[in-house]
């Protein structure tokens, strides 16, 4: 559980969020700080940057991911649900169908949401995600697939602090992670 710290409550009111981003929360500045390493100042310009993109992308809503919750690739915050820790579950059901542009606001959509459950819980940001590689979806990764990886690195950091489940992980897909290695941080990677 996380307790309130005079630092992190001065970070999380040191940037002035938009309208179309949630408010920042404790939770959110603790996750950049330790991005950060304990560099205040760095982590205040991550979360601006966060905040000039959210404000560039808009208003994401269930509205306009739904359609592609239909198409064999998506992912989703399985909101409600928990792992024995009590991290909120993300399930991604092969790599994500749609443009760059609408990948992005996909990830989006699952991490905001899954951001919501860490908060209303009184968690620190962290999630478990289950990913089925067994879905016909599973490519070579592609710019939005790359677009995805890059968003989760820089606007969501606390993403690689949870675990990542893979269901049917077969050779060919183990040679696609090694060619996305790159493009990872050692800690999404391993």
């Amino acid at each position: 559980r996380l307790t309130l710290n005079a630092p992190l409550v001065k970070l999380s009111q040191l940037v002035k969020r938009n309208r179309e981003a949630p408010p920042i929360s404790i939770s959110e500045a603790e996750a950049f700080l330790q991005e950060a390493k304990g560099d205040e100042d760095r982590a205040v310009q991550q979360l601006r940057a966060k905040d000039a993109w959210r404000k560039g992308l808009g208003k994401v809503s269930i509205r306009e991911v739904a359609p592609f919750y239909r198409s064999e690739g998506y992912s989703i915050c399985l909101e409600g649900l928990t792992d024995k820790q009590g991290n909120p579950l993300i399930y991604a059901n092969g790599i994500p169908h749609g443009s760059v542009d609408e990948v992005v606001r996909q990830v989006t959509y699952t991490q905001e949401r899954a951001m919501s459950q860490c908060i209303r819980l009184r968690r620190p940001l962290k999630c478990t995600t289950i990913v089925n590689v067994r879905n016909p979806t599973f490519r070579m990764p592609d710019k939005a697939c790359k677009a995805a990886i890059e968003v989760n690195r820089k606007y969501y950091p606390w993403g690689s602090r949870g675990k990542t489940l893979f269901v049917g992980f077969p050779a060919p897909v183990r040679f696609t992670f090694k060619l996305l290695r790159p493009f990872m941080s050692a800690e999404q990677y391993n």
